[in-house]
């Protein structure tokens, strides 16, 4: 209906009653009716070999909406302006206020000054848009696009961490120079306001399975001494991640989780079952996978950790003793470095689904200890914090530089040239698109069995 009436009211350059003009309208009829001394409305009737079809009357103003005033308005400009001559724009103004006017502005008495019809086509020009105010954009689409490409490769990083390990992972992409320059200039601020679109949080409150442990044997294990200064690699924190899924009886998988507090190196291996046997052989096969000697094993107060088992194969074996120490109980904050990895190196890779199967944990223990591992310790940054000042009820805190593991560990100085040398050769052999690749593929393969496992549950 908006069609015809617009083709009606636009068709006329002088007059909308000569039949010239409506040639092109030879079943229709368009005629203005005189509702009162300050109202009007519009008829339209369609006739065809002169017998009315059909014939409507619009009062306009509760018929057309203000998209259709718009189009109609626009359409009503293109014409003003097309005409060439003064004339033919003296009788479309007459036209426009005759015809058009009492069904837009019917509050104005059928009436508009010229200057007024003027000033109403004039908004409706096809004009370039003034450009906005303030600086102009430095980063295009293509270069917020690229970004995108490459955040979940690199892990989801947030713009702190990706920032600086922009560097090491731009080399495997097919970017041109002007995109990776632009990206190599890009703050972490801005990296995080250009992917907040793309960010999506999800938060799950996780089970836990600690058991604390009787009275007796804490006595041979001494709580963990806050003041030491972590100035020196060698000080691992450790923990255990759960897999229970959504109830915690049964036999499930754990996962015993250890970091550097110097240099944030993390491991992991999984096991079927939480008793000190199998966590305690879980750390030595972590500790023959760490790049530096463990110097120090801080734990919280499960059963796990404290025990006879533990303090025999560490703290009172003969060859390079380790000094073990727990933290308080319920104090989670005194393992927070290994607590936050459980995090970032467990729960972001496998999630919270239940894992009850053998072949399961061999693939879980394979994908820790190659790809996933140099991986994060090789190419993921991480922010260490430098200085915490409380301000009446607020607590500002304030991080270095992000860096990896990798990199820390050949600052620190501390290792000997033969773990340097070791780890040099190692990183240079490494493709972080190509391990973040096969990730990809192995999680798929682990989910897919998991999904088989929950399956033939239910079947039984």
């Amino acid at each position: 209906m908006s069609d015809i009436i617009a083709n009606c009211l636009i068709n006329p350059v002088t007059q909308i009653d000569s039949k010239k003009n409506l040639s092109q309208y030879e079943s229709s009829r368009v005629e203005q009716v005189q509702l009162g001394s300050n109202s009007s409305c519009l008829k339209i009737t369609v006739t065809q070999n002169k017998v009315i079809l059909w014939s409507v009357m619009f009062t306009g103003r509760e018929l057309m909406d203000s998209k259709f005033k718009d189009e109609l308005l626009y359409r009503c400009s293109q014409e003003y302006f097309a005409l060439e001559t003064k004339k033919e724009k003296t009788n479309y103004i007459d036209f426009f206020n005759s015809k058009i006017t009492p069904i837009l502005y019917p509050e104005c008495n059928g009436k508009l000054n010229r200057k007024s019809i003027l000033r109403v086509l004039k908004k409706f020009i096809n004009k370039p848009l003034p450009a906005p105010r303030g600086a102009k954009k430095f980063y295009s689409d293509i270069e917020s696009q690229c970004l995108k490409q490459m955040w979940p490769v690199m892990g989801f990083m947030c713009g702190k961490r990706m920032k600086p390990a922009i560097k090491n992972w731009i080399l495997f992409f097919n970017f041109s120079d002007e995109v990776n320059k632009k990206l190599l200039k890009m703050s972490a601020a801005t990296i995080d306001r250009i992917l907040r679109p793309a960010k999506v949080l999800l938060r799950r409150k996780n089970n836990t399975s600690t058991v604390p442990v009787k009275y007796h044997i804490k006595q041979k294990i001494p709580l963990r001494d806050k003041s030491i200064k972590v100035d020196k690699i060698g000080l691992i924190e450790t923990d255990t991640v759960v897999h229970c899924g959504d109830y915690i009886w049964g036999t499930f998988a754990h996962t015993s989780t250890v970091t550097d507090l110097y240099s944030g190196w993390t491991e992991a291996r999984a096991t079927l079952g939480k008793n000190a046997e199998l966590v305690v052989r879980a750390l030595e096969e972590l500790e023959l996978s760490l790049p530096m000697l463990m110097v120090n094993l801080f734990f919280d107060n499960g059963i796990e950790f404290i025990n006879h088992t533990l303090v025999k194969s560490f703290s009172e074996r003969k060859e390079k003793p380790i000094v073990v120490a727990r933290g308080r109980s319920g104090k989670s904050n005194d393992q927070c470095h290994i607590e936050q990895k459980n995090n970032v190196f467990v729960r972001q890779l496998f999630g919270y689904d239940r894992v009850e199967d053998l072949e399961i944990i061999k693939l879980m223990n394979e994908l820790y200890s190659n790809e996933w591992s140099k991986l994060f310790n090789y190419f993921y940054p991480q922010m260490k914090l430098v200085e915490k000042d409380r301000v009446g009820s607020k607590c500002h805190r304030k991080y270095d530089e992000a860096k990896t593991p990798y990199e820390r560990l050949l600052e620190s100085g501390q290792l000997n040239p033969e773990q340097e040398q070791k780890l040099i050769e190692t990183k240079a052999k490494l493709n972080p698109v190509e391990l973040q690749q096969i990730v990809q593929k192995k999680l798929s393969r682990i989910v897919s069995l998991i999904k088989n496992q929950d399956n033939y549950k239910e079947a039984i």
